[in-house]
């Protein structure tokens, strides 16, 4: 055995590719969110994007690297071809490396196998690399821009929630709607878990029952209704066509008449008061939005001032992410 011990050995010529765990979650995430954005329009159409952008960087976010020179191919399939001598600096993070060949960035993922391509880096550019700030937050934290991706992304969940919730609040029209001319047979209160009662009817030739939801709110004249059941009046139910099954399932009514022209239920009544539950919705997530915005002002401005807010910034950063600068 030789007394002189053996340097660590590395590749000098070699590929970088990003994890492959990328590809699988960006085709789930695909896949998943594919399915979701056909049923809620362009709400959750960031996050197909995600998905796609994923697969996309996996095959073609590469370095080819050799001795004296790397090619770097972005997200976009473009290559540029860069000697080691013309790095200028490399930041270090917890996760990615970027290295700068004069004003040009270069994004090393923390997911791909990079370890014998930086440390080929750092033997060609340990006497001219220059230590990197971050403008962001001051240099207080690693992967700043991990942070504002991070906020950013809840606050287009939010964001997108909101519309989302007002799509399908929208108002209903008459030609939503589907009418069964029929007799009501039976009817019947119903107290449901939250404390609302319900009017359980039962109509003539369906066994499921369709539901007037707190209907002391929205319904008139009860007992010229009551009357026309014993009479065994002909009505019009009327409910959303979006229900496919309610020969089986049943529905909510969202307007109710009988033959003679009188009005039990009306649409206008029920649109009101979906209105005013989506208002309260809304209330309810502008509020969180409020918050998480004044949240996220604090977590910046406790991130930019770390050396005033020692023991605070924690609460907002892991330990391994914050910068311990030395006075």
């Amino acid at each position: 055995m030789s007394k002189n011990r053996k340097k660590k050995q590395f590749k000098k010529n070699g590929v970088v590719t990003i994890s492959p765990i990328a590809l699988i979650v960006g085709i789930l995430c695909s896949i998943l969110f594919l399915i979701l954005t056909i049923g809620v329009y362009i709400g959750f159409g960031i996050f197909e994007l995600l998905g796609i952008s994923l697969i996309v960087a996996y095959f073609n976010c590469k370095i080819y690297y050799e001795p004296n020179q790397f090619t770097h191919k972005n997200f976009f399939g473009v290559k540029h071809t860069y000697k080691y001598s013309e790095i200028t600096k490399i930041k270090y993070g917890t996760s990615d490396t970027i290295i700068y060949v004069g004003k040009k960035k270069i994004s090393v993922d923390s997911m791909a196998d990079s370890k014998d391509f930086l440390r080929l880096v750092n033997s060609k550019t340990n006497q001219s690399v220059k230590s990197v700030k971050e403008k962001l937050f001051n240099d207080n934290v690693y992967n700043a821009g991990e942070f504002i991706f991070a906020y950013g992304i809840v606050l287009v969940y939010i964001i997108g929630c909101m519309i989302f919730i007002n799509i399908l609040g929208k108002p209903l029209k008459l030609d939503d709607l589907i009418c069964l001319d029929t007799k009501i047979t039976s009817y019947e209160e119903v107290i449901d878990d939250t404390g609302d009662t319900n009017l359980n009817l039962t109509l003539e030739g369906y066994s499921a029952n369709f539901v007037i939801y707190s209907y002391q709110d929205v319904m008139e004249n009860f007992s010229q209704f009551e009357s026309a059941i014993s009479n065994g009046a002909e009505f019009n139910v009327y409910f959303d066509s979006a229900v496919k099954d309610f020969e089986s399932t049943g529905s909510g009514i969202d307007m109710l008449t009988d033959t003679d022209g009188n009005t039990y239920v009306s649409l206008d009544t029920i649109n009101a008061r979906e209105k005013h539950t989506l208002n309260m919705v809304n209330l309810l997530m502008l509020i969180i939005l409020i918050f998480y915005i004044i949240y996220v002002a604090i977590a910046f401005y406790v991130m930019s001032h770390a050396d005033r807010f020692p023991r605070l910034i924690k609460l907002f950063v892991k330990e391994d992410y914050i910068k311990h600068k030395k006075s």
